[in-house]
């Protein structure tokens, strides 16, 4: 018998891994076009529609009225802003004695009727007033069913 002796004409094992990666790269392609296909559940979702330049001017147009409250010793100071505070309303300024809130109130429904779109009120009392008065003048406010939205404010409010 003849020995093994002569393994010099063996070669090492190669693994070819092209054909491998051919198949993976066809299957990639084939899975996303097939998807494309695919219906996928969802929610129906109504989106709101982007404002036309029309809209946009109609609502700048719109009076819009902002009001601050100031409680000074025992007045209240009501003046009208346009939406942002920008500028003041000068018809808009009125004066009230704290004992007065009906007489507030009725010129609050009277601004409400003129300006009928009402934006963030302030509500601003110096340091020196008295809690049951400044209680006094938000119920008025609330009561009036006009100011919908009121920021207390601190400072100085011009």
């Amino acid at each position: 018998m003849k020995q093994f002796s002569n393994r010099k004409d063996v070669h090492p094992i190669e693994l070819n891994l092209t054909p491998m990666i051919d198949l993976f790269v066809s299957l990639i392609a084939f899975l996303l076009l097939c998807a494309a296909f695919i219906r996928y559940g969802g929610v129906h979702v109504e989106v709101p529609q982007a404002a036309t330049r029309e809209d946009v001017k109609t609502n700048q147009d719109s009076k819009k009225l902002s009001l601050t409250f100031e409680i000074i010793g025992n007045d209240v100071v009501i003046t009208g802003y346009n939406g942002d505070f920008t500028n003041p309303i000068p018809s808009v300024k009125a004066n009230f004695s704290v004992t007065e809130m009906e007489k507030m109130k009725e010129y609050l429904r009277s601004l409400h009727q003129k300006y009928p779109v009402m934006g963030i009120s302030i509500f601003h009392a110096a340091p020196e007033t008295r809690y049951e008065v400044g209680m006094h003048v938000l119920d008025a406010m609330k009561a009036s069913t006009v100011v919908d939205q009121v920021v207390f404010g601190a400072g100085v409010v011009e």
